[in-house]
């Protein structure tokens, strides 16, 4: 082997991957792979480093005595260039392209709501009755209308409507109240069957072979308090039927305890389609507690002179927010400022109705 033979020179040409010199030196780089009795590698026979990716290897082009000379040869050269290129882009791995959070979107039912009617009479307290053709039948408020009137409620209550929120508060007390006496009689009814059980005769209680599925569409909170009220009435007739066809209780005793304990539920439906019927009104409906302010323009205190013959005056603590309805679609709370306007405001019509009723007594002690 001949140790006199030129080094290689590095390469001063921009460009060149294997840092050695250009194509013009391809014979002297034969000679010397020829002197150490070695063969022009190819790209197969190039090491590779230790933990280096395979597209890296790739790209370090091989020596120029593996690649042909002249212009075919670049033009090969090139060819077999843009080939790596290809391969690498393919074969090195890219970060993971960064979208946007995506955010979540408003929540929806995923199906119809349903209850489950055994009785008739739960039916027809659910439905209601309409006018008849010929007026001789009166209409019943079912808890369907019901539903319905305190939904328009429940949206008037995001006009900061003091007067929705004062009916919401009532039609809760009152669906609470009519709840209380559908679970007392039912709790008298159960006593009852449980006396005859401790005497041995074990009554079961009755249901429907096909329960009516009744479809909810309620857009309010309060109309599924009413399908709640609507069920504890249908599971209290299927034990008050089951008492009556079991000989416990005569035809005329279970009819009068059914009307008594309806007549609370229908006036819970009633109260609420009150307050709904003239709230809901266009001259009405843009009702608020700005209104009550004295700075209040002519339009809004004819709107609380009407809504005040109609109802009365709101309770304070409803006005001034202090009570607030279970639900309700106004956000926020009244501000301090707000509530010392609307206390100064009270205290003000209170303070004529005081000093009349002080008269009035002055005048009976001097008699």
């Amino acid at each position: 082997m001949d140790l006199n033979t030129p080094a290689l020179e590095p390469s001063t040409v921009t460009g060149d991957a294997t840092g050695f010199a250009p194509r013009s030196a391809d014979d002297a780089l034969n000679q010397a792979w020829t002197a150490l009795g070695l063969h022009a590698p190819s790209s197969l026979d190039w090491p590779l480093a230790e933990n280096a990716e395979p597209a890296t290897a790739l790209i370090a082009a091989p020596p120029a005595a593996a690649r042909p000379s002249g212009a075919r040869g670049a033009a090969d050269s090139g060819t077999r260039q843009a080939e790596v290129r290809a391969s690498a882009s393919t074969q090195i791995p890219r970060p993971p392209t960064r979208t946007a959070p995506q955010v979540a979107g408003e929540l929806v039912d995923d199906g119809q709501d349903t209850m489950a009617l055994h009785t008739r009479e739960a039916m027809q307290l659910f439905a209601g009755r309409q006018p008849s053709a010929n007026a001789q039948l009166a209409p019943i408020v079912g808890g369907r209308r019901a539903a319905a009137a305190v939904r328009a409620l429940w949206y008037l209550s995001g006009n900061d409507n003091p007067y929705a929120e004062w009916a919401l508060i009532s039609t809760t007390a009152a669906l609470e109240s009519a709840a209380n006496a559908i679970a007392e009689a039912q709790s008298a009814c159960e006593q009852h069957m449980e006396r005859l059980r401790s005497r041995g005769l074990n009554l079961r209680v009755q249901s429907s072979r096909r329960p009516a599925q009744v479809e909810l569409g309620f857009s309010s909170p309060y109309g599924y308090a009413i399908a709640e009220l609507v069920l504890q009435f249908d599971a209290y007739m299927r034990v008050v039927k089951t008492l009556a066809r079991k000989g416990q209780l005569s035809e005329d005793e279970w009819r009068a305890q059914v009307a008594q304990v309806r007549r609370h539920a229908r006036s819970a439906f009633e109260l609420v389609v009150r307050f709904e019927r003239y709230l809901n009104r266009p001259q009405l409906r843009s009702l608020c507690r700005a209104d009550l302010l004295p700075t209040a323009d002519e339009a809004a205190r004819n709107r609380v002179a009407a809504v005040t013959q109609l109802y009365g005056e709101v309770p304070h603590d409803v006005l001034v927010g202090k009570l607030r309805p279970r639900h309700s679609r106004r956000r926020g709370r009244l501000t301090d400022a707000e509530v010392r306007l609307l206390e100064n405001l009270t205290r003000a019509a209170e303070a004529p109705e005081q000093h009349a009723e002080a008269e009035a007594d002055s005048d009976v002690e001097l008699l």
